[in-house]
């Protein structure tokens, strides 16, 4: 059932961009853009896995902290295991 109060979410984007010729070949620009989210709950998958983990073909998780899973530049990292 639907809330009688529920609202569509929505996202409004914007961009503004300034020109300014120094020479005959020189231009500088000036770029903004945002964006502003209405409306989304927030809601988060906790159950979700990080970038890169999952199942293997025999069923088992793929463990990152582990090199035989990891590329060798990653073993190590501070944020991909030691």
């Amino acid at each position: 059932m639907v809330p009688a109060n529920y609202h569509n979410p929505y996202t409004l984007n914007w961009n503004v961009s300034v020109q300014h010729a120094l020479k005959k070949n020189y231009v500088v620009e000036l770029s903004y853009v945002g964006l502003h989210n209405v409306g989304f709950s927030g809601n988060y998958n906790w159950d979700s896995r990080p970038y890169g983990s999952g199942i293997d073909a025999n069923g088992n998780v793929i463990d990152l902290t582990q090199q035989a899973n990891c590329p060798i530049a990653m073993v190590g990292h501070q944020f991909f295991g030691r």
